[in-house]
Formats: C-alpha cells, structure tokens, sequence
C-alpha cells in the first residue's frame, strides 16, 4: 500500500489519480483541505474506510444568531394607537415584513410582522413573527324598537339588537322620563313631553356611534267644551251641535237625551229632537282615552198648560253690564216663579225666585262676559231665552 497526502484549495482538481486509489478528505486549519490518498491493492474488495475526526478550528463563521423584535407595549391595542416594533441596532440592514428598513418601525394596524437582517460578516436571519392585533370601535346599533307615538304616564319597552363585540349600552331618554338600562333594551315611564331616545354600544375602545328615535308623546285630549246649538228645541225638530275641534282627537263621542235619535263621530252632530229634556253630552277620544264630558241641557215647556211665549217676559237691557231688568204679564204675577240662569255649559250660575211682582232687578255684575241662558217657570209655565253680559 502506498500513501500519499495532498494539500488542495476546496474545489481544485485532483490529478494523477489511479483507479485503484481511495481518498479520505481532512478539513486544515487554514481553510484548506487534506486529501489523504490510499492506493489498495487490486485482489483487494473491501474498501477500508478510515474517518479521522481532527478538531480544528477553521475560519468559517455559521449564522446561528436570529434577531428578536421587541414591542414597545402590547401587541392588542384599540383602534387609534399604535406600537413601536425594534430589533437589535448593530446590524448591517434591516428588511421588515412591511418594506421598511431601520432597524424599528411603527405598526397601526392588525397583522404578522417580522425583520430579515444581514451581519457584518454577511449572515443574514429572519426574526420569529410577531402578530399586532387592533381592535376597533363596535358597530352603530340598528333601528330602535318600540311604540311611537306614546302616551303619557305610560310604561313603554324599546331594544335593539345586539351588537358583535359589544360588552354594554349607553341609553339616554327624553328629558322628563324615568328609566335605565346597559343592556339591549329599555323600559320606561313616559313623561309628558317629546324627546329623542339615544343607544350606543360600549366595549374596552370606547363607544359606536349613536342610534336615535324620536318619540311624540300624545295625552288624553281636554274637554270640547262648550256645545253650540240651541237649548230649547221643537220637540220633532233636526238640530245640529258642535264643538270646536280638539288638538289630538281622532274621534268624538256624543250623547242625547232620551228619545232623541242621532250618531256622530266627528265634532258636529246632526239630531231629531225627540219629547223628552235632558242634556247633549260630547267627549273627545285619542289612543290615550276619552276627555271629560261637556254636556249641554236642553229646556222644554212643562206640563199640558206649559207656554214658551216669549211676549209675555220682556228682558232689558240685552246686552246688560251689571243689571238685568225683568217684566212679566200680570197672568206671571199672580204665581210664585223661580227664576234660574246657565252658562252655555248647562251649568247654573244664578237662582233667584220672584213672587207678584210685575218687574224687577237682579244684579248680574259678579257674572263674567259671555252668553247665558234663562229660565222663569211655576207650576203653570215655564219661559225661557238668553241674554249677552258684556
């Protein structure tokens, strides 16, 4: 066997080499290798192989050092902030995921990142990713439910439906109301004013956008008073009454005296007058419930000898400011007679009775402006009409 050693740069050729020959490779501490060169004989056909471990240190770096990012604070943020990413200064270059190349950027938005870097001796590495996560703001809530127009002193419930991410709500009511909630929906005692409801979704960012309803209050409607028409109608005669309409009434209800005959709903009334007194009633009516009534009394001549002659009582003056003058037929005078006095309300406002007297005086000063109605009657007759005050 003949043995000889070579001394070659990595990658030059080996000559003069037999077919017989067997070579083991020895890194040299100086960057070149040693072939060892084994000559075996022919009748030989096992190859000795012979590895030789020589502990050498060789001038060949290895890149085993992989830059780390450190943030700056954390990597979950709300939307609007921000976190600073660094690696290691010292490097040669930088080459972050997003294009940028210092050796820190700024990231706003979700996402992975991570920095590729070259060394002084012209290693290079690639960090382990970092992932930023921003959340945002929760979405506007949608539509709010619930009744509207509403009454007043009532119990209502209004909602929404959920929204994605959302940890609590924000409502607000119209000034007036009572009521709280932080959850999907609200319920409320309703005050006597219009306003404006408000619900906002909450989470650790902070607040959406607002949702808004307006709400129109509505409350039982006043009385109609008065009633217009006239108080002493012909038995058999058609009569129309009125009110003035009323602000938030949808309908009208009305009432006769017995044996009257006639419906409305709207604010005038159209009867036939049967035989009977009584009075004429309206209320008014909305989704909130029906006015106090107004009434209205309708006067007859009483009894078979009953007389609505109007020559026979002379009232003066008519307009009269502070007294009123009444002059009677002799017939009157041989009876007692009561006399009363109604506002156009039907109420009775002044109540006097006037024995043999042909004339006379009553004082109508504490009576404020207006037109009011009569009645002088005993037990033979009755007479009525009306007089102004001014």
């Amino acid at each position: 066997m003949r043995i000889f050693l070579y001394s070659l740069y990595i990658g030059s050729k080996i000559n003069n080499c037999a077919i017989d020959d067997f070579f083991i490779l020895l890194p040299h501490q100086n960057g070149m290798m040693n072939f060892l060169k084994i000559n075996i004989m022919k009748k030989i056909f096992t190859i000795l192989m012979m590895i030789i471990l020589i502990g050498v240190s060789y001038n060949v770096s290895a890149c085993t050092d992989i830059p780390t990012i450190s943030p700056s604070g954390s990597l979950t943020f709300c939307q609007g902030g921000s976190v600073t990413l660094s690696t290691t200064v010292g490097y040669v270059s930088y080459l972050w995921s997003t294009g940028a190349t210092t050796s820190s950027i700024t990231i706003t938005t979700s996402g992975t990142y991570t920095v590729y870097i070259t060394d002084i001796n012209g290693c290079t590495g690639t960090s382990l990713p970092d992932t930023v996560n921003v959340e945002t703001h929760p979405a506007q809530p949608g539509l709010i439910s619930g009744n509207n127009p509403v009454c007043d002193s009532t119990t209502q419930t209004y909602s929404i439906s959920p929204v994605a991410n959302a940890t609590s709500y924000i409502w607000t009511i119209p000034g007036g109301w009572s009521g709280s909630s932080s959850t999907t929906s609200i319920t409320v005692l309703v005050g006597n004013s219009n306003g404006v409801f408000t619900v906002a979704a909450h989470d650790s960012c902070g607040n959406s956008s607002p949702t808004t309803l307006f709400v129109t209050v509505s409350h039982v409607p006043p009385s109609p008073c008065p009633i217009l028409g006239d108080s002493m109608p012909a038995a058999g005669s058609h009569q129309t009454y009125s009110v003035t309409a009323v602000a938030g009434a949808t309908s009208y209800t009305w009432t006769l005296p017995t044996g009257w005959t006639g419906s409305s709903v709207t604010n005038t009334i159209n009867p036939i007058v049967g035989n009977d007194t009584g009075t004429v009633c309206c209320s008014a009516n909305n989704l909130c419930g029906s006015s106090v009534l107004c009434c209205f009394t309708i006067y007859f001549s009483n009894g078979i000898n009953g007389i609505r002659d109007m020559n026979q009582i002379n009232l003066f003056p008519n307009p009269a400011s502070s007294t009123l003058t009444i002059r009677q037929s002799t017939y009157s005078t041989q009876l007692t007679n009561q006399l009363i006095i109604t506002d156009v309300l039907g109420n009775e406002v002044y109540h006097q009775a006037i024995n043999n007297s042909t004339q006379s005086t009553i004082n109508i000063s504490q009576l404020s402006n207006g037109v009011y109605f009569y009645q002088l009657s005993n037990n033979k007759e009755t007479v009525r009409g009306k007089f102004v005050k001014e």
